[in-house]
């Protein structure tokens, strides 16, 4: 074993931490080799992971398979959105629809992990401003909100720059595709649990519901990450909250069948999803899409990332030490 420099007493706090992690996460945590690499890699530190297959670990089971990783001290919760083929859009029949979510038959030919919750402001903090003030508990737990969409691609930026995305993946924002077919998570309803919404089943405006005449409740600000229940998937205010910048540029939809699409990224606008805390149900549905110039300033629009296969790039095990 390769001497780490740290004491005994900082090797014991390590060891309690990891053996805490694999107490609560026994079989869908991926821990690395040495303690020292411990939250930069999804590889298990096991005889059998380093015999066996690497798909076998990036690749999730079944859709909503839970990976935690820690990053420069943060808990990112990412869940499985498998390879398959969904209906983009929303149906003539959708009440409240607009023109531009033509529904198109869509298919994504490789699976990718989500993060379970939108960006907060203490993974913020722990990625791009060290020297932010201290949080408190309730504020750390707020997801953070970005007036530009190059600010949530520094933030990828940097967590690829550190190394933690396994040979083969890297982080980014969601594509539109992506993104709508993990908030459907397997539904073809106008929200993740079905018709309706009126403030209680996310964070929007309710005094204008959907689907029903009950008037409901509208917070007027955001709320901690978690707060409602999450869809099939395990993933949590994919409507409401706060919108989410996708990866792409906003464009029409085509009429037909396509795979793993991406619209152009450099765009005068880019797509966002999901609604927020100040919009009407309506805007919260799977289906809404909008194009935002990226100069405004707004407090209604975050992010969330995922973890994906990288084009061109063959996914590897790492080396032995």
């Amino acid at each position: 074993m390769k001497p780490t420099g740290k004491t005994v007493t900082e090797l014991e706090a390590e060891k309690k931490q990891l053996e805490t992690l694999l107490k609560d996460y026994p079989a869908n945590v991926i821990t690395p080799k040495t303690y020292e690499e411990v939250w930069r890699t999804f590889w298990r530190v096991t005889r059998e992971a380093a015999q066996g297959d690497a798909d076998e670990f990036l690749v999730g089971k079944e859709a909503g398979d839970l990976r935690v990783i820690y990053i420069c001290g943060s808990c990112f919760r990412l869940r499985w959105c498998p390879p398959g083929t969904f209906m983009m859009g929303s149906s003539e029949r959708e009440r409240g629809r607009f023109e531009d979510e033509v529904l198109h038959k869509v298919t994504l030919s490789q699976g990718f992990w989500i993060l379970e919750t939108e960006v907060t402001r203490s993974m913020w903090k722990a990625i791009i401003r060290s020297d932010f003030r201290t949080l408190s508990e309730d504020e750390a737990a707020l997801p953070v909100d970005l007036d530009y969409w190059r600010e949530c691609q520094k933030f990828v930026a940097k967590l690829n720059g550190l190394g933690y995305p396994p040979v083969g993946y890297r982080f980014s924002l969601p594509t539109e595709a992506q993104w709508e077919y993990a908030c459907r998570a397997g539904t073809r309803t106008a929200f993740s649990w079905g018709s309706s919404l009126r403030g209680d089943k996310a964070n929007c405006d309710g005094r204008y519901p959907y689907g029903t005449n009950a008037r409901g409740w509208f917070l007027g600000k955001t709320a901690p990450v978690g707060s409602y229940a999450p869809n099939p998937w395990g993933l949590f205010d994919m409507h409401g909250n706060l919108a989410e910048w996708c990866e792409d540029g906003y464009y029409a939809y085509p009429s037909g069948v396509v795979t793993d699409p991406l619209g152009p990224s450099n765009g005068a606008r880019h797509v966002i999803r999901g609604g927020s805390w100040r919009d009407p149900a309506h805007n919260c549905r799977s289906a809404r899409r909008f194009g935002l110039v990226d100069n405004m300033i707004r407090d209604f629009v975050g992010f969330r990332f995922v973890l994906a296969p990288h084009a061109g790039e063959k996914l590897e095990t790492p080396e032995e030490e």
